[in-house]
C-alpha cells in the first residue's frame, strides 16, 4: 500500500521547513526522510510522532495515513 503524503509535505513547507532540516530535527538523514516521502521505506511510530511534535499536527491520520489513490 503507498501513501499520500502530500498534506504532510505542505504541512513542512507551511511551517518554513526544508525535508532535511525536519528530518536533522528528528534523527534521521535527510536520504531516510526522502526514501520515505516517496514511498520507498516507512515510517515509524517514533518518527510520526516526533514529526507531528516538531510541526504542531494534533492529528496524524490524514498526514501519515492517507492511502493514495491510483
Amino acid at each position: 500500500m503507498e501513501f499520500d503524503f502530500s498534506l504532510l509535505r505542505g504541512k513542512i513547507r507551511e511551517k518554513g521547513m526544508t525535508q532535511a532540516q525536519l528530518a536533522k530535527d528528528i534523527g534521521i538523514s535527510a536520504t531516510a526522510m526522502n526514501l520515505k516521502l516517496n514511498n520507498k521505506s516507512d515510517f515509524t511510530l517514533r518518527e510520526t510522532f516526533a514529526i507531528a511534535k516538531r510541526l504542531g499536527i494534533e492529528d496524524c491520520d490524514p498526514f501519515f495515513y492517507a492511502e493514495r489513490l491510483p
